[in-house]
């Protein structure tokens, strides 16, 4: 090969190598680089795994710590004894725990969205709502709320709520979380140291250990409560009172050997929790009742000494020692102190056998003045058996004849000298009230502290009846046992001083009887003392108690009238007594028709002393024999007159009924919203026969007076009955017919049968009838008027207050009264709208009438002012001169006619 060629060939072998090596290198390098680039990859993918899984485990432990956290939270909210819950700004539950239905009985998601108020009592919500909207408008957190709910099925459960307010993390208001607990067991042991303070502070003997023993039983929930006291040998207990299963049964004794009675009577370990049957296997009481728990406290005296025990049993295991124990602790120093009063009064009545025999009654009372012992004497005195005053105040027997001025004087004499003496008025069990002559005494102890009060009395009934006796022959005739002269004399000089302070009137009477003498010598002295007698007991029965009657001697009585208003009341009375004399006399086989005169005098005008108006009034009698006899006159001549005119007048309204002079007229009552005539208020008219129309107040008070009132009333309300049937049956649309009721017809007469054999008589149906009764009636006799109302709406006629305003309502009565109706009276309406009073009353009554849902009628309309001033406060009906005086039947008919 030529050296060039072979150059050439070298140099190109040698390029080639040259490439080849850089090949060789650039693919080593390139595969480092992938090597190493690989490398990473790996590191940083374990890397990353590793730090992956770091942060994945570290999550799962944090995941596993929540849930293990809100597992706890869970369970303590669904564990705990009290439910949680939330309420949004609405003050709504937004969140209630499930504990909710154990204690009231709701599920959770039926509370959601109802406010804590909606399971309260409303009365309770009232008060809750008013605290809790403060709370909730303030954002403040609170504790201590107690309120009470009502479970699902009814019962009430006591609540004690706590909560917190709740915000976001922008610090805006979110609602409350709180907490609800149930403190009805609270609550319940709160009432139950009440309950057994007050047996506590009030009870004795007894009625002490049967209610401690009770109310034990209930606040511990054991089945068995038993109070017992040691005999005297110390080895038995004999039961005072025994409680088993909330029911008091007999009482028994029982040895206390072998049972667990006897370490509570010996100090030793008092409480078995549970196991009781097992330790003490030989008490029968025990294995046969099935106990499992026992707790026992012992009852001692002020030696220190045991004498009792309280002892608690029940199938269950006991609960609390510490509570039970506590609770029996309280009580047990009361009910020892009562062991010990009861043997203390024990001994003291066998002490005190010896009193048992005096004729003179013996109380022994304690120092709180509770009656320990009494004898057989003062149970003979007294009509009370021993066990029915055991344990009680003397004031049981109080007769109310003493002021308390008087029993300050008895114990300031206690007081100051350790005795009182006097007499006093006592009252037996049957309530006969007796004089006793008593003394009282203080025993002390020899401390010289006081410890009891004795009271030995004697019944001086024998001798008070002998001067009583006495006084009462000086002071009143013996034959008709009226005051006599001397007394009247007193008596009539009372009512006068009383008459000249209160500004009032006295009437005094004289009566002398008609011909009197003739009976006596026709028929003897006896029949005429009889006469008298009868004449006496028939004043007697006419006479107010406030009265007198007295006999001044002979065939001559006398009469006192006190609060009388005029002369007119005089006249009444007067003509009832004359009315006295209209029935004849059943004696011996005679009737005898007796008549008297009288003669009246008035203080102050015809006198103003007892000699004065006793002589005056005899010399009026006198007068009145000289016109004719069996009649009255007055002192003063117009008196005299008025009074005749009166009498005649009252003579003639008994006639009326008889002679068809009455006539009902009808003022009509309308609608104001539509101005229909809608009833009518029926009005009566009298036409005598020489007087022409007597108006209505001149004879609706004498009627009232002298009873004439009730067939009166019954006449009026027959005629309206019947011309509202007919009416009706003529096709006239009429709603109903008012009818007054007198007071009387109510108190003196049987106003449902009458209104029931009205309504029958005329076909009328009870609904168109409407009795107007006054409001002044009704206040005077509420409890009777309510009761009578009751019955005559069970009829089905409308009732309404007349005249309301006029009186004085008591609104408690007003909401009882079965009414539909208030009639405004007319004196407040005359004046408006210019009388403020009236503008004002009215509209109240309209008010009240509309609050109540009852029909409001103004009566005494005659302006347009007055229509309008009605019209806006929303008046119902009126009726008035405005609108229509008072019309006759065929009157009424002409305005049905123009309506129709």
């Amino acid at each position: 090969i030529p050296q060039s060629e072979h150059d050439l060939i070298f140099t190109r072998w040698m390029s080639i190598q040259f490439e080849q090596a850089i090949d060789r290198k650039l693919v080593w390098q390139i595969l480092v680089v992938f090597i190493v680039v690989l490398l990473s990859i790996i590191y940083w993918n374990v890397t990353l795994r590793k730090k992956v899984q770091q942060r994945t485990s570290q999550y799962q432990v944090e995941l596993n710590k929540r849930r293990k956290s809100e597992a706890r939270f869970r369970n303590l909210v669904e564990s705990t004894s009290d439910w949680i819950w939330e309420v949004g700004p609405d003050a709504l539950y937004s969140y209630v725990s499930p504990k909710v239905e154990e204690l009231l009985g709701y599920k959770p998601e039926e509370l959601l969205g109802k406010s804590p108020l909606d399971l309260m009592p409303e009365s309770e919500a009232e008060r809750v709502a008013e605290k809790f909207g403060s709370i909730f408008t303030a954002q403040v957190p609170f504790h201590g709320l107690e309120n009470i709910n009502r479970h699902k099925d009814g019962h009430l459960v006591f609540i004690e709520t706590a909560g917190v307010p709740i915000f976001d993390d922008n610090g805006t208001f979110q609602g409350y979380r709180g907490i609800d607990r149930d403190i009805t067991e609270r609550q319940r042991l709160v009432n139950f140291i009440r309950d057994t303070a007050s047996v506590i502070a009030t009870g004795a003997g007894e009625t002490f250990f049967r209610d401690l023993s009770v109310k034990l039983a209930n606040a511990l929930q054991m089945r068995y409560v038993h109070v017992g006291e040691l005999t005297t040998d110390g080895n038995h207990v004999k039961t005072l009172s025994v409680c088993f299963d909330q029911q008091i049964v007999d009482n028994f004794e029982y040895t206390l050997a072998g049972t667990p009675c006897e370490n509570v009577t010996q100090g030793r370990p008092c409480a078995y929790p549970s196991g009781v049957r097992q330790q003490f296997p030989d008490d029968k009481e025990i294995q046969e009742m099935g106990f499992e728990s026992y707790i026992g406290i012992p009852l001692y005296s002020a030696e220190k000494e045991a004498i009792g025990l309280i002892v608690a049993l029940d199938s269950k295991p006991l609960k609390s020692i510490e509570f039970a124990s506590s609770l029996l602790e309280v009580f047990s120093v009361r009910a020892s102190a009562e062991m010990e009063r009861l043997r203390y009064e024990s001994e003291l009545r066998r002490a005190a056998g010896v009193f048992e025999n005096t004729t003179e009654g013996v109380v022994i009372t304690d120092t709180s003045v509770k009656i320990i012992a009494v004898n057989k004497a003062f149970c003979e005195i007294s009509g009370y058996s021993e066990e029915e005053v055991i344990g009680e105040n003397p004031r049981m027997w109080k007769s109310e004849q003493h002021d308390e001025s008087f029993y300050q004087t008895i114990w300031a004499s206690l007081r100051e000298t350790g005795r009182w003496q006097g007499e006093i008025w006592n009252r037996r069990k049957n309530g006969d009230v007796y004089p006793a002559w008593m003394t009282i005494d203080t025993i002390r102890d020899e401390k010289g502290q006081l410890d009891q009060f004795v009271s030995v009395y004697s019944d001086i009934s024998a001798i008070k009846e002998s001067e009583e006796r006495l006084q009462f022959l000086a002071h009143h005739d013996p034959l008709t046992k009226l005051p006599n002269r001397l007394l009247f004399s007193a008596r009539l000089e009372h009512a006068l001083q009383h008459a000249h302070r209160q500004n009032e009137l006295v009437a005094v009477m004289f009566l002398d009887l008609d011909n009197f003498k003739q009976i006596n010598d026709g028929l003897g002295h006896p029949v005429g003392d009889k006469v008298l007698q009868k004449v006496a007991r028939r004043l007697s029965a006419i006479m107010r108690d406030e009265d007198t009657v007295a006999r001044m001697g002979g065939d001559e009585f006398a009469l006192v009238l006190g609060d009388i208003s005029d002369s007119m009341g005089a006249s009444q009375v007067a003509s009832k007594v004359l009315s006295v004399f209209e029935a004849p006399l059943e004696i011996d086989h005679h009737r005898l028709y007796v008549t008297s005169t009288l003669g009246i005098s008035l203080y102050p005008s015809d006198g103003e002393n007892v000699a004065t108006l006793l002589k005056n009034a005899d010399t009026a009698m006198y007068h009145a024999k000289e016109e004719g006899k069996n009649q009255f006159c007055f002192y003063t001549d117009d008196l005299n007159s008025e009074a005749l005119e009166k009498l005649n007048l009252e003579n003639d309204l008994r006639e009326a009924l008889n002679n068809d002079e009455f006539e009902v007229y009808y003022q009509p009552q309308y609608e104001l919203s539509s101005g229909r005539l809608t009833g009518a208020e029926a009005l009566i008219r009298w036409n005598h026969k020489e007087l022409g129309l007597v108006p209505p107040d001149e004879f609706i008070p004498m009627a009232e007076s002298n009873g004439l009132i009730i067939p009166i009333g019954r006449w009026i309300m027959k005629q309206a009955c019947s011309q509202v049937k007919t009416w009706q049956e003529a096709g006239f649309d009429i709603d109903r017919i008012g009818v007054n009721v007198a007071g009387q017809q109510i108190q003196n007469s049987d106003i449902v049968e009458t209104v029931k054999d009205v309504l029958k008589e005329t076909k009328l149906e009870p609904a168109c009838l409407e009795l107007e009764i006054t409001e002044s009636f009704i206040m005077q006799q509420a409890e009777k008027a309510i009761s009578t109302l009751e019955e005559l709406r069970k009829i089905g006629v409308a009732l309404a207050i007349d005249d309301f305003g006029t009186g004085y309502s008591s609104l408690s009565y007003l909401k009882r009264l079965p009414i539909d109706r208030l009639k405004i009276d007319r004196s407040f309406i005359k004046d408006i709208p210019y009388d403020s009073d009236g503008v004002a009353i009215t509209k109240a009554i309209i008010a009240l009438g509309k609050s109540m849902q009852l029909n409001v009628i103004a009566e005494g309309i005659e302006t347009d002012e007055q229509h309008d001033f009605l019209t806006e406060k929303g008046c119902d009906e009126v009726q008035g001169y405005l609108y229509s005086r008072p019309l006759n039947a065929q009157e009424i008919e002409e305005i049905f006619q123009k309506e129709n």
